[in-house]
């Protein structure tokens, strides 16, 4: 067990279930799943009630009952509550260790994370070896030191005992694994690259494996193995693509309803038509979205209750989210529901309530086309207040945005049965609501022509490709989406030296639906007390103070530090499969804890344009 401290924040991203981090003695372990987060609910000491969070919206797109804040530690000696001692278990991982000493590489495990004598030598210490092997399902284990050093030879089947020894350099090409019994070896220069292929060679019988066996050690001993047969592939132990948290977040909106109410309302609706009920029975066992059915036969159910509600009532298990929707749908999914309470041009809440705790927004009035502002944007809404919940709802390994189930994601974290919760963090913050003039908008598509269509296409085809592989998930990429990403990114960079808080602490949250007429992002922070926020944000967003921000930022964007190779390397892509254009970590990138995209799908060529194409800069007037 960790002695070490680690924020709730922090389990549900960037690590959490399944995650790897350094205890305070400098061992590396894995959080172990949710069966072991909490005592059980029959214990008399225990009070769950005080950990449940609740946001409807989010309950239903992810299927849950409640959420739960990870427990925190409390001394008896100090509160005297019911809930005192609880922590989060870890397990030691890896369980391949070498010693310092004589260099023998020995398996150990279990809960102890302090250091630990070599049994061989009884000298030296045992410390963890620097490489793991993951699938893209998900699933870890440890590297196969017994294949890999017999694979030059050839023969895998011997067990004898293994040492790891080192040169004086550094790097894994100086760390070489050998067998004491038959005098096999190799180095470990291409242990990262080579490994499927090396392992292809041997029997699938053989005790180190050609393939994932599914081992899951951060659920004990309930996930020593699975059916996955998935190629593995070797990663250093601290390296960034271990581990991606899977997480949704929602703000709290002030008029969400009691979902259970809504939803048997519905459903007595539902049975009450029989016709309709079977008509979406029908539509549901072909395959088809029978909110379509519902929607042509009974439009006036969709709008009064809104999609995600009637879904839940008609027991269907896909999210509107997860695909392309039509105008009047996406109102009632949970970003365009946030659209519209964010979008008000009346203070929220009115003068005389006590809201403030939920929701406070501060609409500027912009005079058009008197400024830069004005003229490319149509509404500037203050949010002095506003409450995020974060939901961990799974993990992926080795890529960010493979395209997992939900349901598959839930059941990673938990041993046994899969509980109707998830767990959860919530936060308060401050942030600035913006959105685009759509008559400049629409001029500037028209101005760039086939130039633009053809910039983003190929931003498309690149994107299809990582999808063909099952390496992202679907996207239907726009001019509107790339445009506001970038000027997203643009704003954060620039905020981050007047508003007082970090990079990493401000997000960005995207509102795009073009055909909707919702072009809009919210600029916020949630990384604020318990209190309230530092203002820092808001007070930037008063129409003089942004109006010379937003002018420092596109000056900026002009001129890259890694320019002309960043706009000339652009034209085709750069950055992981491509997917950026013109924009590095020198001028449009952000942290990916601030970007909803993993710092993806960004192009200063169409803030600014280019040198061969100003024309496709929507502020190409007022450059």
């Amino acid at each position: 067990m960790s002695e070490g401290p680690i924020r709730r924040g922090e389990l549900i991203a960037p690590t959490g279930v399944g995650a790897m981090s350094i205890s305070p003695h400098g061992t590396s372990v894995v959080i172990a799943g949710l069966d072991h987060w909490y005592p059980t609910t029959s214990q008399e000491s225990f009070d769950v009630e005080e950990f449940k969070v609740y946001d409807l919206r989010l309950q239903l797109k992810l299927q849950c009952a409640h959420f739960r804040l990870p427990p925190d530690f409390r001394s008896s000696r100090r509160h005297g509550s019911s809930n005192d001692l609880l922590n989060v278990p870890v397990l030691r991982f890896p369980q391949m260790h070498v010693c310092t000493h004589c260099r023998m590489l020995s398996e150990y495990g279990g809960e102890n994370c302090g250091r630990i004598r070599c049994p061989k030598c009884k000298v030296g210490f045992l410390e963890q070896v620097p490489l793991v092997t993951v699938c893209e399902r998900g699933h870890l284990q440890d590297f196969p030191w017994s294949a890999w050093a017999h694979s030059k030879k050839g023969n895998f089947g011997c067990t004898g005992s293994l040492k790891l020894s080192k040169s004086g350099t550094l790097g894994l090409g100086a760390q070489f694994v050998s067998c004491e019994s038959c005098k096999a070896g190799r180095s470990l220069s291409a242990a990262l690259t080579s490994l499927e292929s090396t392992l292809s060679k041997a029997p699938t019988t053989d005790p180190g494996g050609n393939h994932c066996a599914g081992a899951r050690p951060w659920l004990g001993g309930y996930g020593l193995s699975s059916d996955c047969c998935a190629p593995i592939q070797a990663v250093l132990r601290t390296a960034g693509n271990v581990y991606f948290a899977s997480q949704d977040s929602a703000l709290f909106l002030p008029d969400a309803q009691d979902a259970e109410t809504v939803i048997q309302e519905l459903k007595g609706l539902l049975d009450d038509d029989e016709d309709l009920a079977a008509r979406a029975e029908i539509a549901q066992g072909i395959g088809m979205d029978p909110i379509e059915v519902v929607s042509a036969f009974r439009p006036e159910i969709v709008r009064k209750y809104g999609v995600e509600y009637l879904r839940q009532a008609l027991g269907c298990v896909t999210t509107l989210e997860s695909g392309p929707v039509t105008k009047d749908q996406w109102f009632s999914t949970l970003r365009g529901r946030e659209y519209q309470t964010l979008s008000t041009t009346l203070k929220y809440p009115p003068e005389g309530t006590d809201e403030f705790h939920v929701l406070r927004i501060e609409p500027q009035v912009l005079t058009p086309g008197s400024t830069l502002l004005s003229t490319y944007f149509s509404k500037i809404n203050l949010i002095h207040r506003l409450r995020e919940t974060r939901v961990m709802s799974g993990f992926t390994r080795f890529r960010s945005a493979n395209a997992t189930a939900l349901s598959e994601r839930k059941g990673m974290l938990w041993a046994k049965t899969v509980q109707p919760w998830l767990p959860a963090t919530v936060v308060f913050g401050e942030g600035i609501f913006i959105e685009f003039n759509q008559e400049e908008l629409q001029k500037w598509k028209i101005t760039g022509g086939d130039e633009l269509v053809q910039r983003i296409a190929g931003l498309q085809e690149a994107h299809d490709r990582t999808v063909a592989e099952g390496r992202n998930t679907p996207r239907i990429l726009t001019p509107e989406f790339v445009l506001v990403h970038t000027i997203s990114h643009l704003l954060i960079n620039r905020l981050v030296y007047e508003c007082g808080y970090q990079a990493a602490a401000l997000r960005e949250r995207l509102y795009l639906q073009p055909e909707s007429g919702a072009v809009a992002v919210l600029i916020y922070t949630a990384d604020g007390d318990s209190e309230g926020t530092l203002g820092g944000l808001v007070r930037l967003g008063k129409p003089e103070k942004l109006e010379a921000i937003l002018q420092r930022s596109i000056g900026g964007a002009q001129w890259c530090s890694s320019d002309p190779v960043c706009q000339e390397v652009g034209r085709h892509g750069q950055g992981p499969d491509s997917l950026n254009l013109a924009a590095c970590h020198s001028c449009a990138m952000v942290p990916e804890t601030s970007c909803e995209a993993f710092n993806k799908y960004l192009d200063r060529g169409l803030v600014i344009g280019t040198q061969d194409t100003p024309e496709l800069g929507f502020f190409r007037d007022f450059l």
